[in-house]
């Protein structure tokens, strides 16, 4: 009989760094797809948020219970393009960053780096 044995090194499988250095420096494509995901998902909580404060203030009559007239419209605007923006595109893009490489049968995207810098370059504009 023969027993089927896998190194936990093995030289073409590369290791991940769970070290915040690590997640600067990925470039694997699941890895940099779930950081788009899981931050478009806060972005997600951030424009619901303001959303419930902007319909808590339509609850009122007349009176602005949490803007006043002014700061209504920017509430509204912002919430919809932190929805947007901040939320549904980087959302969309982290899905393809993770699933397209797996669809097509390649072992890598085909610019890892740049994907973690448009990752980056999202995060701190």
């Amino acid at each position: 009989m023969s027993e089927n044995t896998t190194a936990s090194n093995s030289p073409g499988v590369p290791v991940e760094d769970p070290t915040p250095f690590g997640l600067l420096t990925t470039a694997d494509h699941k890895r940099i797809g779930r950081l788009f995901v899981v931050s478009s998902l806060f972005f997600l909580v951030l424009g619901l948020v303001l959303d419930l404060l902007v319909r808590a203030d339509l609850t009122s009559g007349t009176d602005f219970v949490v803007f006043d007239a002014d700061s209504f419209a920017q509430g509204f605007a912002l919430s919809r393009e932190t929805l947007t923006l901040l939320f549904l595109i980087p959302a969309f893009l982290g899905l393809a960053i993770y699933m397209v490489p797996l669809q097509i049968g390649a072992a890598n995207l085909a610019f890892p780096r740049a994907a973690a810098a448009s990752f980056w370059t999202w995060i701190v504009s």
